[in-house]
């Protein structure tokens, strides 16, 4: 796993941007800056578009510096492949025990929403199952040989409460097993049922795969681009435009989900930040229909959960209470005070 690299460069968010409108410059960094850069390039997931930005001449860069953007991609695209791998091992087995499953967030994105999956890279398989199929899958993954990073909080959490739980591999391989899309409060907002109503597919190494579909797609990207991390990596916010993009997306059940599932004001918060990166005269990706969803007071309330800078998952596990169904929040609380006695 890459490291948050200790400074940013302005280049990134225009990088993340590439191939959004045709025929842009891009001014490289200078000779000090290129280090610091490249670095900024792997972390932000951005290595195949900067390599992208190099080929079609939009950011000039000669001899070494070349080479180097070649070989961050070429690293990047090896474990890329190894994961892709996996991801065909693993749902082969998870159809073989009859596991829905779909795919989330890097495979699904590279495969369905650019025009090159070498242009979307990432470090890690998610694949969604339900409460009910999570100890299968989980069997499936340890017979596998792959071990969990860290216990359920209690007996049943996971099928029940849990976001999920991460299985690995000796080395990079990590497979992080979900039962919703995000902890906190709206591992609870959004119903795990909804989240197989509908699916799209794509193929990798010749084998179908089963991912989200394209509303259930979108809003996790805006999650995902939003919410998961305290400074979200630009490739997850490129996600979001992708999604709004995408020709498959119908914005009336767009807004339906969003309303149900009370996430009209994180897709505004997540589409305009994301609108940052398009640049002059491409697409507007906010949409229309939002100046008719003000945000409520509980959609202020739990955006604040996933907002706070320290103690992030107790401060998101607590705000969750008040949305945990009435016959399980004593079991819920009691499991995530006892993890965070636990730690202290």
């Amino acid at each position: 796993m890459l490291h948050q690299p200790c400074t940013t460069h302005p280049l990134l968010e225009l990088i993340s941007g590439h191939g959004l409108v045709p025929d842009r410059h891009l001014i490289p960094p200078t000779g000090d800056e290129w280090e610091n850069f490249l670095i900024g390039a792997e972390w932000h997931g951005l290595t195949g578009l900067l390599a992208r930005a190099v080929e079609t001449g939009d950011l000039d860069l000669t001899g070494s510096r070349v080479a180097d953007v070649h070989d961050a991609h070429r690293n990047a695209m090896r474990r890329t492949l190894l994961l892709d791998a996996s991801l065909v091992e693993v749902t082969k087995q998870f159809v073989a025990h009859g596991i829905d499953y779909r795919c989330l967030k890097g495979s699904a994105h590279a495969h369905l929403l650019y025009p090159d999956a070498s242009l979307r890279t990432y470090v890690d398989v998610d694949l969604l199952v339900t409460g009910e199929a999570f100890g299968d899958a989980a069997h499936v993954l340890t017979d596998l040989g792959m071990e969990r990073t860290s216990p359920e909080l209690r007996p049943g959490f996971d099928r029940e409460f849990g976001k999920g739980a991460t299985f690995r591999r000796p080395g990079v391989v990590a497979v992080d097993l979900h039962r919703t899309l995000i902890a906190g409060p709206y591992a609870f907002l959004i119903p795990p049922d909804m989240l197989f109503s509908r699916r799209d597919e794509f193929f990798v190494a010749g084998r179908r795969v089963a991912a989200l579909g394209a509303e259930e797609r979108c809003i996790h990207a805006c999650i995902h681009g939003t919410l998961s991390d305290q400074q979200p990596k630009l490739i997850s916010v490129r996600d979001v435009v992708q999604c709004m993009s995408d020709p498959r997306l119908d914005n009336d059940r767009l807004r339906t989900v969003a309303v149900a599932w009370r996430a009209t004001a994180l897709i505004a918060r997540a589409t305009t930040m994301a609108q940052r990166i398009v640049p002059l005269g491409g697409p507007n990706i906010v949409p229309a229909w939002l100046a008719d969803e003000p945000p409520s007071r509980r959609q202020r309330f739990v955006l604040r959960a996933y907002d706070a800078n320290g103690h992030r998952w107790r401060r998101q596990a607590l705000a969750a209470v008040p949305f945990v169904h009435r016959g399980g929040r004593f079991r819920y609380f009691r499991a995530v005070l006892g993890a965070h006695v636990s730690h202290r």
